[in-house]
């Protein structure tokens, strides 16, 4: 869980919170995070990975490394749509590279 309650019942209730229909939201071993931004967390130029500096990017990145996830971005560079970002220590994460047209992406970024 991504929460440190200060009170014992605070705990009982962000734990009821998270349940729908009285399953909890995360059931099994199976379910896994996942990140949607707008920039990607990783920059390829040609066969070379660089991780530029960020805090909450890096933060999320270092998280997925060891949990695993699936992590979905706009596409700020040329390679592949999809990229499995492995770690030594954890379970790594699967990168989805999603494409969107200028005319589209123009004033939004």
């Amino acid at each position: 869980m991504l929460y440190a309650p200060t009170e014992p019942n605070k705990k009982d209730e962000v734990e009821k919170s998270m349940n729908i229909n009285g399953q909890p939201f995360l059931k099994s071993q199976h379910d896994c995070l996942l990140v949607v931004t707008n920039r990607e967390p990783i920059v390829l130029t040609g066969s070379q990975v660089k991780y530029p500096a960020g805090g909450v990017s890096q933060s999320l990145h270092r998280l997925l490394l060891k949990e695993g996830g699936i992590w979905i971005a706009t596409r700020d560079s040329e390679g592949p749509d999809q990229v499995h970002i492995q770690s030594s220590e954890g379970a790594g994460y699967d990168l989805s590279r999603v494409s969107i047209p200028p005319h589209l992406k123009s004033g939004f970024l």
